[in-house]
């Protein structure tokens, strides 16, 4: 059974700047929150390795379980994130968010964004 995300990807500026790390073109930036099941399995997921890029997990607040995760309130406003879990990939000069979905697990995600 294969899987897509409902809404469409919105192309928008994308902040260059998550909790003090620089954002580049071809990164993912994963908006996750605690006691979401679906934000769990993304985490435990090694994502960065088995898709070969850099990626940023973010939350609104610590995640309790993962201290990687990155804690920048202001990014979700910046990025106009309506709700975790959010998988966006950047690109361009200057950044923009390129592709987007809300990942049902880290297949699911890969397929989506092509990764």
């Amino acid at each position: 059974m294969s899987f897509i995300s409902f809404d469409t990807p919105r192309r928008r500026p994308a902040p260059s700047v998550v909790a003090g790390e620089v954002l580049r073109p071809d990164d993912l930036v994963v908006a996750v929150k605690n006691d979401c099941d679906g934000c769990e399995v993304l985490l435990n997921s090694d994502l960065s390795s088995r898709i070969g890029r850099h990626v940023f997990f973010v939350a609104r607040e610590s995640v309790a379980g993962h201290d990687d995760v990155l804690v920048d309130p202001a990014f979700f406003d910046a990025a106009d994130v309506p709700w975790p879990p959010l998988a966006m990939l950047l690109g361009g000069d200057p950044l923009e968010i390129v592709n987007e979905c809300v990942p049902f697990g880290p297949e699911h995600l890969i397929e989506t964004l092509g990764l």
